[in-house]
């Protein structure tokens, strides 16, 4: 039998997955999972070690706590930061995810939404525009940014499209700071760091 370890920073993350393997929900029981399963639950802030990596949480908002992590290993790092809602409009509350970013080789972040999309329709859902992660980006000195969870109903054109918006976006703001180089996650997508 293999051993799966769950990193979490939820308490109940065990309780969850559980719940979502009920008959309800999918057809095969959580108990008939063919590996032992055992959950790690880590404080933000507080650097573990798994597979030779050090990884460090913080807390995001999406509409209640997920979690974000950085993961630095051989001095370079890469920061997941996804289902968490950044806001433009306070980018001083802002300061910890700058700080969590700061020089980081890859940054996947959030980027559901456009800007527009943030500051009307969308405002309060748990996601993030591409306009906002390129500003922590630049303001952490983080090297590149992958575009990532991507709105539901767009279609590949409509990402395309928001990839060379936010390519231009850079650029526009960039100023006297290194380029940020942005790409567009997908599936099956390999990053060397």
């Amino acid at each position: 039998n293999s051993t799966v370890v769950i990193h979490s920073g939820h308490p109940d993350a065990e309780q969850a997955l559980r719940r979502q393997q009920e008959e309800i929900s999918f057809p095969v029981p959580f108990d008939w999972l063919g590996a032992r399963i055992s959950f790690e639950t880590h404080g933000v802030g507080e650097p573990f070690e798994a597979a030779g990596v050090t990884v460090t949480l913080i807390r995001q908002h999406h509409s209640h706590d997920s979690y974000g992590y950085h993961f630095a290993r051989d001095g370079r790092s890469v920061v997941y930061s996804t289902d968490s809602e950044h806001k433009l409009d306070n980018m001083d509350a802002e300061a910890a995810f700058e700080a969590f970013f700061a020089g980081c080789d890859l940054v996947i972040c959030d980027t559901m939404y456009s800007l527009g999309d943030t500051v009307s329709l969308k405002q309060d859902w748990g996601h993030s525009s591409n306009v906002v992660a390129v500003d922590l980006c630049h303001a952490a000195g983080a090297r590149r940014l992958a575009l990532f969870h991507h709105e539901p109903t767009y279609a590949d054109a409509d990402i395309q499209r928001m990839h060379a918006e936010t390519i231009r976006y850079e650029e526009l703001v960039r100023d006297t700071r290194p380029v940020l180089e942005v790409i567009c996650a997908y599936d099956g997508l390999e990053v060397e760091i």
